[in-house]
């Protein structure tokens, strides 16, 4: 099963990239890969995931 998700700044409509979603079969682990910009380097940072919507 593959899914794709379009990451957004807290409170804006402004993508800031897309994450990718793999899970190989219902028992294995979800691989999640993706591309971020407009972040800082020199700050920590962290991302929340809705099971819907």
């Amino acid at each position: 099963m593959e899914a794709t998700a379009d990451v957004r700044l807290h409170g804006t409509s402004t993508s800031i990239g897309i994450l990718n979603f793999v899970q190989n079969d219902a028992n294995s682990s979800v691989r999640i890969t993706g591309t971020l910009t407009s972040l800082s380097a020199s700050s920590n940072h962290g991302f929340h995931v809705d099971s819907n919507g």
